[in-house]
């Protein structure tokens, strides 16, 4: 599998010397997965990241009660971790599991963290990262607190367009805050879908 997309992007985070990229691949281990393979679960101890490479990864929360949220879907290179929980020491947070043949590069949290020592690039990489990640919760925060459903569900499909066939509609339901029986309706009874204002979408994506 080419690792072509995982390059992408992290290029468009920062410049990786050949050297630093060379010494990347070294860490890093490409693995198949078939759909419903659980790459990770709530509870248990967070050692590893994971960049897909291919497919689509969906992340959520469960409770005791037997309650799921959907909170993100992964594609295109982008990472999936339970950052939070492993800067804490914690066991995770939340569990993700593939909606397709999925392939992904897998590399230990503790590798990760050993680069930034090695060269600024990894240094600035980490910075970009929490940035983004900043930016991709508040745009999630704005979708839910300012958006209707139709609105919300019409950014979902602006962002996840190439992969939106592959996720069941229940999910989606569960990842714009309303239930499954609500999207159907809402969806049946609208003739056209305007995504609404959102500041953090200045040009198509």
């Amino acid at each position: 599998m080419n690792i072509q997309k995982l390059k992408n992007y992290l290029e468009t985070i920062t410049n990786v010397p050949p050297t630093e990229w060379a010494h990347f691949l070294t860490l890093l281990k490409i693995q198949q997965f078939k759909k419903n393979h659980h790459l990770f679960n709530k509870g248990e101890n967070g050692e590893n990241m994971y960049f897909v490479l291919s497919g689509v990864v969906a992340t959520f929360y469960t409770d005791s009660a037997g309650k799921v949220a959907y909170k993100d879907f992964v594609t295109d290179g982008r990472p999936v971790a339970s950052y939070s929980a492993m800067l804490m020491g914690q066991p995770n947070y939340f569990s993700a599991v593939t909606l397709s043949n999925t392939w992904v590069v897998t590399i230990k949290y503790s590798d990760f963290t050993k680069l930034f020592s090695r060269h600024v690039c990894w240094q600035k990489m980490g910075r970009r990262a929490v940035e983004k990640v900043y930016i991709e919760r508040e745009r999630r925060e704005y979708e839910l607190l300012m958006l209707n459903s139709l609105q919300r569900y019409a950014a979902f499909c602006e962002k996840f367009d190439h992969v939106k066939d592959i996720i069941p509609q229940w999910m989606i339901a569960s990842y714009i805050g309303v239930t499954h029986t609500t999207l159907s309706r809402l969806l049946s009874n609208s003739e056209k879908i305007e995504p609404g204002e959102n500041p953090f979408v200045t040009t198509p994506q």
